[in-house]
């Protein structure tokens, strides 16, 4: 029934708050965790915008090998990919004699 899993929900929505309210250890050491959590990834997504402007854009992974092959990019699309490979935008096309620095970042596997 709809109903009781609302119920449900709300009531275990309460207790939660009286909980936290009470000042129950687990509960604060939860939500302070949590709200952690959230400040780490809202940074890291702020980071990541930042770093976006310098970037070329993503436009999918595609495997060149099955595209050599199958000569046909729409075949090999929906293949699974054994060697995934980035599409990124040309950012140097309108250049005659452009500057470029090739920075790995990562592990290796």
């Amino acid at each position: 029934n709809n109903s009781l899993l609302s119920n449900l929900g709300y009531f275990n929505s309460m207790a939660l708050l009286a909980a936290y309210y009470s000042g129950d250890p687990v509960v604060l050491s939860s939500v302070q965790s949590y709200a952690h959590s959230w400040r780490a990834l809202i940074k890291e997504v702020a980071a990541l915008k930042r770093l976006s402007e310098f970037t070329s854009p993503y436009s999918g992974a595609v495997d060149l090998d099955s595209l050599k092959q199958d000569r046909n990019p729409a075949k090999g699309m929906l293949q699974p990919l054994q060697k995934p490979h980035l599409l990124l935008q040309n950012l140097t096309a309108p250049f005659h004699y452009p500057n470029i620095i090739d920075i790995k970042m990562g592990t290796q596997t």
